[in-house]
């Protein structure tokens, strides 16, 4: 945010505003009053007794006019010293009011300053974590109570959507694996006419493609309870295994998969099958993008606290703007090609969630002048 747009600057420049008008009212108060004093005749500010001594020395004595002049130069001398004496204490007031306005705004609003950072890190997957009080029992407590009170609601309402997601993807599992056992039978009877085993075969892999959905459906919805199963793991091995894995699809398309690591062994603490799903989903998806009879590498670096794997394809990369709401449940570029890859939408929402969940970060880097490079960054075992 900008500092000229802040509550701070605002309070600051209102309040600097203030003691300047309210400082100039007082020196033209007082310049007005001593401005009407000047102009005053001598008689008029003599008192009484002694301005009739005054009128008759004066008529005596030629020389009081003179008298009378001198006088009047040293008021009007008077009024200019008061003049700059009264601009340099309001510019001083001026300054003064500035800095303690500013100090005085920035103390007052330390505290929502500490509010916005705790409230900034409080996402969907931490609903539980409170921001402290302050035990003032001002507007600023209250503004916090009310805040927990509100969090205590989303963490309930998350926590019965999750429950509702998994029941209901647990209970639709068995009669999905039913369909699919019905119409692998019947795809098995060579005796059936071929258009009725076309709307078979394309059932049968709506219903592939449904149980898919379900298996990630119920692994989003239960992703917490596989942080207890966490163990020490080596991630070069963990990588080399999922490449094989992937073989199969790469090859179909004559793409080589690289893997380059300074380290043999490099060990992280994690659930291997879960940190296995993540990083496949995003190769698989970097082998399905990529041009035919290329090359991906998998790029592993680290360094004393983090281990940051990179995976590098030449596909048709992914616009800036897409960047963040890649990782979003069920969003795609293009809903058609999309589909005709066979995804659900929740592959690398699956991922940014697993990494998550292992304290990690992932994002995308632009590979210019073509492809995606995915950027994984995970702690390392201590």
């Amino acid at each position: 945010m900008k500092f000229h747009k802040s509550i701070n600057f605002k309070l600051t420049f209102w309040y600097g505003l203030v003691t300047f008008i309210s400082g100039m009212i007082i020196l033209f108060v007082v310049n007005f009053i001593y401005v009407r004093f000047v102009n005053q005749t001598l008689e008029d500010v003599l008192p009484g007794p002694i301005r009739q001594r005054f009128l008759t020395l004066e008529h005596d004595n030629r020389g009081n006019y003179r008298i009378r002049d001198l006088l009047k130069e040293i008021r009007e001398n008077d009024a200019k010293q008061i003049q700059k004496i009264s601009l340099f204490v309001i510019t001083g007031n001026l300054l003064i009011g500035i800095t303690g306005g500013y100090i005085l705004a920035k103390q007052m609003l330390r505290p929502i300053k500490r509010i916005n950072k705790e409230i900034s890190e409080i996402e969907a997957k931490n609903l539980h974590r409170k921001i402290p009080q302050s035990g003032t029992n001002d507007e600023i407590d209250e503004l916090i109570g009310n805040f927990n009170t509100m969090t205590d609601r989303l963490q309930k309402s998350f926590d019965v959507q999750g429950e509702f997601v998994a029941n209901a993807s647990h209970e639709l599992k068995t009669p999905m694996a039913v369909l699919m056992t019905n119409i692998e039978t019947a795809l098995m009877n060579k005796n059936i006419p071929r258009d009725t085993k076309e709307y078979l075969e394309t059932s049968l892999g709506t219903v592939y493609n449904m149980n898919v959905l379900l298996e990630d459906l119920l692994l989003l919805s239960s992703l917490e309870k596989y942080k207890k199963s966490f163990e020490s793991v080596n991630y070069l091995r963990l990588i080399k295994n999922l490449t094989k894995n992937l073989d199969s699809i790469a090859n179909k398309k004559d793409i080589e998969v690289k893997i380059t690591t300074p380290e043999e062994k490099i060990l992280i603490k994690a659930n291997p099958t879960l940190l296995n799903r993540a990083i496949s989903n995003v190769v698989e998806n970097a082998i399905k993008y990529s041009q035919e009879q290329s090359i991906i590498e998998i790029q592993i670096e680290s360094n004393a606290r983090e281990l940051i794997t990179k995976v590098i394809d030449n596909g048709p990369g992914i616009d800036k703007k897409y960047h963040k709401l890649i990782f979003e449940r069920f969003f795609r570029i293009d809903d058609s090609r999309s589909r005709k890859t066979g995804g659900s939408g929740l592959g690398l929402a699956i991922t940014k969630e697993i990494i998550n969940l292992h304290n990690g970060e992932i994002k995308i880097q632009e590979n210019k002048p073509m492809g995606t490079i995915f950027v994984i960054t995970l702690p390392k075992t201590d």
